[in-house]
């Protein structure tokens, strides 16, 4: 089935920076690949039909990569739209689903298995994923910003477009260009089926539960 798949035609979906990307892709690489700065609500309809209109096989394709994060949530919930909208579209049961997250992409990027990843999350905290030259889809974590910017010193960062944490070494910043993906061999690897496209939501953060006690001003 692997194999099938590989060797056939597939439409990537990636709005989880606020650069969209869109593309075709085979075995050993791209078709064509179109990237657009726009709003992701503009943007991704409109690099569709540019795709249509150079690869007007498009239409048809069946088999869909979509991103599912790290990354702007509303730009994920819209390209999750889009994905839903060409299944709609298609004739039940012939689009089948893979989705990718941008950390287990990234390694491929960095060309490092071993290597962490961290990518901004929530105010104040930071997501890693561990490196492991073992596993293509990597296990992630949420680690509160500083702990993990200083208990993981080596990491590669995703780009953060809030710039809310300052990286120490602007070269452990990722250029998260899909374009470097060598073709579909590649993606499939940190790819999974999934029966329907949602952004990345791991678990929330744990809090410490407040123990009743009121802090004195004077204290």
């Amino acid at each position: 089935m692997i194999e099938e798949i590989e060797n056939g035609l597939g439409l990537v979906i990636d709005a989880s920076t606020p650069e969209i990307q869109i593309g075709l892709i085979e075995k050993a690489g791209w078709r064509s690949i179109l990237k657009s700065e726009n709003l992701a609500l503009e943007g991704i309809f409109s690099l569709f039909e540019r795709i249509l209109n150079l690869e007007p096989e498009a239409r048809n394709i069946r088999e869909i990569f979509f991103c599912e994060g790290p990354g702007s949530t509303l730009g994920l919930r819209i390209a999750s739209a889009f994905v839903r909208i060409y299944q709609w579209n298609a004739k039940p049961d012939t689009v089948q689903i893979f989705k990718y997250n941008s950390m287990d992409l990234a390694v491929l990027l960095v060309n490092d298995p071993k290597t962490d990843i961290q990518a901004p999350y929530r105010v104040g905290t930071r997501l890693i994923r561990l490196g492991d030259d073992k596993k293509s889809i990597g296990e992630k974590r949420i680690l509160d910003s500083e702990d993990a910017l200083k208990s993981f010193p080596n990491s590669f960062h995703l780009p953060d477009p809030r710039k809310r944490t300052t990286i120490p070494d602007e070269n452990k910043i990722v250029q998260y260009d899909l374009g470097q993906i060598k073709g579909m061999r590649d993606l499939i690897k940190i790819s999974e089926i999934c029966d329907s496209p949602l952004p990345f939501a791991p678990e929330t953060t744990t809090f410490k539960k407040w123990d009743g006690k009121l802090i004195s001003k004077n204290s």
